[in-house]
């Protein structure tokens, strides 16, 4: 739980200053939505297949997030 909390923090896109580690706190929080919804739904006894789903559903609108909101970053991200 302490790794989880520490990667929310150093991957926070606000604190995010260089476009790699814009992109690296993309992969981040997708694995962290794509891992936290699948085990959120096996702990509410929802099926495997089920829990997949939703798991990549949630992902999916985690790396939407990130790709829309690159242009308003983008001015304030270094090229390194």
């Amino acid at each position: 739980m302490l790794v989880l909390v520490e990667l929310l923090v150093n991957f926070h896109p606000a604190k995010v200053k260089s476009r790699a580690t814009y992109a690296l706190s993309a992969v981040v929080m997708t694995l962290i939505a794509l891992c936290g919804s699948a085990s959120v739904c096996r702990c509410f006894g929802r099926p495997w297949p089920q829990a997949l789903t939703w798991a990549v559903v949630t992902a999916g609108c985690v790396a939407a997030a990130y790709v829309l909101a690159y242009p308003f970053v983008r001015g304030r991200l270094t090229a390194r």
